[in-house]
């Protein structure tokens, strides 16, 4: 993918994910953009937000996989973040990270799971 023309992205990504699709980031090394904002949050995420969402992303896929590891379980395909109200899902692309926001619904499976787990992990002496 391309990240000077991330279209083609988003459409697909919006006919997989459909209505839970929140938005797509796109961030680069020097700066970032908003290729799609669903109409509800657009609103909400003022630049500053957004510009405090692109640096947390950039930190969070900064770090690079040993080739000791790569060699065994394979390049980095995506970063699942789960949070209450959304499911972020990374994905890497030359320097940059494209970033897909959902609906915690589109992966419910998945956000069950980590809360769950994050649950018992709290609840545990």
């Amino acid at each position: 993918m391309s990240t000077t023309d991330p279209e083609r992205f988003v459409e697909f990504v919006g006919r997989e994910a459909g209505p839970a699709l929140r938005m797509v980031l796109v961030c680069e090394p020097e700066s970032h953009r908003v290729a799609y904002a669903r109409d509800d949050l657009q609103e909400r995420y003022r630049t500053a937000e957004i510009a405090d969402l692109a640096a947390y992303i950039r930190e969070a896929t900064a770090a690079e996989i040993p080739d000791s590891i790569s060699a065994v379980i394979g390049d980095l395909d995506a970063v699942v973040l789960c949070y209450e109200s959304a499911v972020g899902v990374l994905f890497p692309v030359g320097d940059a990270q494209v970033l897909a926001s959902l609906d915690p619904t589109a992966a419910s499976q998945l956000h069950e799971f980590a809360h769950s787990c994050q649950a018992f992990l709290d609840e545990m002496p």
